[in-house]
């Protein structure tokens, strides 16, 4: 089985290199290969690189840095380090530092570079560890999340996705022995602050920082926010290609006008 495996937080981040090493040691047969962004690019969403080079840098065997954005690390990553015809079997985008619970896919690089492999044709996951629900020092449990996504490997995942549907895997931060199980869940909302901060550069220059500070979740249930929040994997399946709403009937009043 081949894997490819990106993420958003860049190519030396903890939580893929545990994922990776997870993988290798677990699935000794399997052929396994990194390709991310070279640096830090979270919330960057589903941006890709049309007017810019992009280049491939080889940290170690099988391990790529990527100079664009997650969807540029992952479609890269398929045509570059691929034979043409021969694409993997799975993509695995993390392990995210940080869940992707709710409205946060739509920021999530961690959920683009995910999508972008199902736009290529490959079955994929988006893997978040939910540290923002810890106070304080946060001891981050990779572990935890890659033991649950050796579970579902090995379940062949990657042959129950439904073309064109994207698995996205959100998991407490807490020893894998604590975990309670795992729930299929709906999207839920969570509440984040509008709040900038207006400062000034040394010569005077204005500037903002957006300071979008999370204010907890409405964890209802059924909701993935709710199974995080209660000790469980959440396990949430999205279209690429979402259905338009069934409230579009309050758009005829703009078509009748023409």
């Amino acid at each position: 089985m081949k894997i490819l495996i990106s993420n958003d937080d860049g190519v030396k981040a903890p939580g893929i290199n545990c994922l990776y090493k997870s993988l290798i040691e677990h699935f000794e047969n399997f052929e396994i290969k990194i390709c991310a962004p070279s640096m830090e690019r979270s919330s960057t969403g589903h941006g890709f690189s049309l007017h810019n080079p992009l280049r491939l840098e080889e940290f170690d065997d099988n391990i790529f840095g990527c100079t664009g954005y997650p969807a540029d690390a992952c479609y890269l990553g398929l045509h570059a380090l691929y034979p043409e015809n021969e694409l993997p079997d799975l993509v695995l985008s993390g392990i995210n530092r940080g869940g992707n619970l709710a409205q946060d896919i739509y920021y999530s690089g961690t959920l683009a570079a995910a999508r972008e492999a199902v736009l290529r044709g490959v079955p994929a996951l988006g893997i978040s560890l939910c540290t923002e629900f810890n106070l304080g020092y946060v001891e981050h449990h990779f572990e935890t999340a890659a033991k649950v996504v050796i579970k579902l490997i090995e379940k062949n995942v990657h042959e129950k996705i439904p073309i064109d549907h994207v698995i996205n895997l959100n998991i407490p931060n807490i020893p894998f022995s604590e975990l309670k199980g795992m729930k299929i869940t709906e999207l839920g909302r969570r509440n984040y602050g509008g709040e900038v901060e207006k400062r000034y550069d040394p010569r005077g220059g204005e500037y903002w920082w957006n300071k979008a500070t999370f204010h907890g979740v409405d964890a209802k249930p059924g909701s993935d926010c709710a199974a995080v929040l209660d000790q469980f994997s959440s396990l949430s399946l999205l279209n690429v290609f979402p259905p338009t709403s069934d409230k579009k009937a309050s758009l005829q009043e703009f078509v009748d006008a023409f």
